[in-house]
């Protein structure tokens, strides 16, 4: 069967899912510092940190899209 993937990473991500505006890609410090050295350029926005209890902040950007996601 498939591995079943649980802790921080998930958690983390669960959070970032549900702070994100429609149309927006939210992306932490450290994907973005890994982008830097391909020389692949995001326009990016800085966001308000995500807090978590017995965690350091975690900064956050924001990418949106040039045309919004439509589900309905």
């Amino acid at each position: 069967g498939q591995p079943l993937i649980v802790g921080d990473s998930v958690s983390i991500a669960e959070r970032l899912l549900h702070r994100a505006r429609a149309g927006e890609f939210i992306l932490s410090k450290p994907v973005m510092d890994a982008l830097l050295p391909t020389g692949y350029a995001l326009d990016a926005e800085p966001l308000p940190s995500l807090e978590i209890t017995h965690r350091e902040p975690i900064q956050l950007y924001g990418v949106l899209r040039d045309t919004r996601l439509d589900f309905t």
